[in-house]
């Protein structure tokens, strides 16, 4: 069975204070600046056991003002999660400038190997538990240009598909309609 999701998003700003008159509209970092920041992940809950994985994040290390954030996690009951955002400029350091054009991509990877489901409405009962494998990916890319320090223009696709599968007979969602 595959579903096949569709987002509509708004974005809002909320100003806190205006940017004094002086202030730059140039994005880019002193040359030969590089940032890493990397954090490991270990934690535990019921629902994905006992998780590890690691949270990095590359700010210029091609010398164009671009980042690279990346996650990669496992569990031991079966989450697979895979994400990478490419931003250039950084997606942060472009914030409440004015700039050319932008760029920033995504890929997200979410397996979940035994994914619970309890049926559909309010009278589904935990007993009614099924367990199936669910493989969500999302593929984005945006351009944007920052008009004002307040005011950015975006166009943007994104492809999104979530496959189930490993479904145990009788299972309520291959009888239920995408």
């Amino acid at each position: 069975m595959k579903s096949l999701l569709v987002i509509l998003s708004l974005l809002a700003l909320i100003v806190v204070h205006d940017p004094s008159p002086g202030q730059t509209t140039d994005t880019s970092l002193p040359a030969g600046t590089r940032k890493l920041d990397v954090l490991p992940i270990l934690m535990y809950d019921t629902d994905v056991g006992v998780g590890y994985g690691l949270k990095s994040f590359f700010l210029n290390y091609l010398d164009l003002d671009e980042s690279f954030d990346l996650v990669l996690f496992n569990s031991s009951k079966g989450e697979r999660w895979y994400k990478i955002v490419f931003s250039i400029p950084d997606f942060e350091r472009r914030q409440g400038k004015i700039y050319p054009l932008a760029l920033d991509a995504s890929v997200d990877y979410d397996k979940w190997i035994r994914y619970a489901f309890f049926g559909v409405g309010n009278a589904s009962r935990y007993d009614q538990k099924e367990v199936y494998t669910r493989e969500p990916l999302n593929l984005s890319l945006i351009l944007s240009r920052g008009f004002s320090g307040l005011a950015v223009g975006q166009a943007g696709v994104h492809y999104g598909v979530i496959r189930n599968f490993d479904f145990q007979p009788p299972a309520t969602l291959t009888l239920l309609q995408p």
